[in-house]
């Protein structure tokens, strides 16, 4: 349910971003038949060319005439696409099928299938399939549809026994653009010409293969082809085939001819097969590898070896997965979209990574480029500063510990500093008394003394004197105590 849901809003992300984005994606037919008559049935696949991006939804709505075309069935179940939010309905009032299909993964492919078709031709007339409201999601994350093109396909169905003409196409565009679509293949051009006797065969013939140029590569578009040789002067007839036999040897003249296009194969590996005539005989035939894979790898699901979060800054991760027919070629890795690394082996150990989180794509290229995608997400956690007692104390937790003792110290040094103002304070208080107490004393006996000595100097009259000199020196020492050391303490 929760795919399902992700995938009706890629589908409202269609409409929404289909204005103001960078279109590439055609959506077109795909069919073996070249002419029908009634009673006929004609299978007809849709598929998507994604132009070397990644996608991972499409959705449209077929248009067919009812007064021509009855469908029999529809296909998809060997889709691209393993989420359908809508399954293929068929509507036989209007002529419609609606589908909305995604997947867990991204692909990326010259002729991506998404379903098939098939028709039974019930009258005659121009038949015309089209596309109405067809969309092609971006597989980056960003839900944006890149369909450029959508491409209708026409023939003429005629009466039992008659002949139809060809298949022709029109366009519907998106935007402006128009896609390149597939006709029947025109008959060579015949060369007419003396040919120069000869006693020996021809060699072999040298191919040029527009759409494959190199027979041992891989490739994902499926189309008609357009082949060409040089004639030697001797050559007077020219034999094709194409199958998949490798060592197959043409023996049916088609004429003389420098080129011809051949009818779109499909996914494999199929040989083409040129061969020269001349008055000797037939010479050595060329067989020309032609490979085909129009499939993405299966779809996979790469994981983090440490798990996420994780405290390994360069963590493993691992994935897999198969193709057919041609193979995966190697896996590509991107970090926060970048490309960091690429790898035929199955694990591949990211480069350091930050701490937070980062966005992983894996992406399996198979050796004709088609594409699927894995994305995970990996958390880099903060490691441990150190370890006490089994708990690991991190960096942030350390380093937070020792910000929070000083903000404590200081808070108490500034509760210790004020209770130690308001102990000096009671202090100063408390000296000021006594300072003042004792300078009465001294100034009290001083004044005693001046009398003890206006009045005499008997025994009693000394001892008194005594006394209060010993009093006098008493207070003089207290006052000198606290002059001398705590209102010097105070000032500090």
């Amino acid at each position: 349910m929760h795919s399902i849901k992700k995938l009706l809003l890629l589908s409202a992300a269609i409409a929404v971003v289909s204005f103001n984005v960078a279109h590439a994606a055609t959506m077109s037919f795909m069919s073996g038949v070249t002419s029908a008559s009634i009673g006929d049935t004609i299978d007809v696949s849709v598929r998507i060319d994604s132009q070397g991006q990644t996608v991972n939804a499409a959705q449209g709505t077929i248009t067919y005439p009812t007064d021509i075309l009855q469908v029999v069935r529809v296909d998809h179940s060997n889709s691209v696409f393993n989420i359908w939010a809508q399954e293929p309905t068929v509507n036989t009032s209007t002529g419609q099928i609606s589908f909305l299909g995604g997947a867990t993964n991204s692909f990326s492919g010259g002729s991506l299938y998404v379903l098939d078709v098939v028709f039974e031709a019930r009258g005659t007339g121009l038949a015309t399939i089209g596309f109405e409201n067809a969309g092609v999601t971006a597989g980056d994350g960003t839900g944006a549809n890149i369909l450029s093109t959508s491409t209708a396909m026409s023939f003429v169905v005629g009466a039992p026994n008659t002949t139809s003409l060809p298949i022709v196409s029109s366009t519907q565009a998106v935007v402006a653009p128009q896609a390149v679509v597939q006709q029947a293949p025109p008959a060579p051009v015949q060369i007419k010409r003396p040919a120069v006797p000869t006693t020996t065969v021809p060699v072999a013939p040298s191919l040029s293969v527009g759409l494959y140029p190199d027979q041992n590569a891989w490739y994902n578009t499926i189309g008609n082809f357009l082949v060409q040789w040089q004639l030697p002067a001797d050559v007077t007839d020219v034999a094709t085939a194409v199958d998949q036999n490798p060592q197959s040897n043409p023996t049916v003249s088609e004429g003389l001819f420098g080129n011809k296009t051949f009818s779109a194969v499909g996914e494999g590996i199929w040989y083409l097969h040129v061969r020269f005539k001349n008055s000797a005989g037939w010479g050595p035939t060329t067989n020309y590898r032609i490979a085909i894979d129009v499939t993405p790898p299966f779809p996979f699901s790469a994981t983090i070896k440490e798990g996420s979060p994780t405290e390994i800054s360069a963590p493993t991760v691992q994935f897999g997965t198969k193709d057919q027919p041609s193979g995966v070629a190697f896996y590509q890795i991107l970090a926060d979209g970048n490309v960091v690394g690429s790898t035929t082996d199955t694990s591949f150990v990211l480069p350091s990574l930050s701490f937070g989180s980062h966005d992983i794509v894996v992406q399996a290229v198979d050796y004709a480029g088609n594409i699927t995608a894995s994305r995970i997400s990996v958390t880099i956690a903060l490691p441990p500063f150190f370890t006490v007692g089994g708990i690991k104390i991190t960096e942030e937790i350390f380093f937070g510990t020792i910000i929070a003792v000083i903000l404590i110290g200081i808070l108490i040094g500034w509760w210790l500093g004020r209770r130690m103002k308001a102990q000096r304070k009671n202090r100063v208080i408390i000296a000021g008394r006594d300072v003042s107490t004792g300078f009465n004393v001294v100034e009290k006996n001083i004044d005693k003394l001046l009398d003890a000595c206006n009045n005499g100097s008997g025994e009693s009259q000394m001892a008194n004197i005594k006394f209060l000199l010993a009093t006098t020196k008493e207070a003089i020492e207290k006052m000198k105590h606290y002059v001398s050391e705590n209102v010097e303490e105070i000032e500090q």
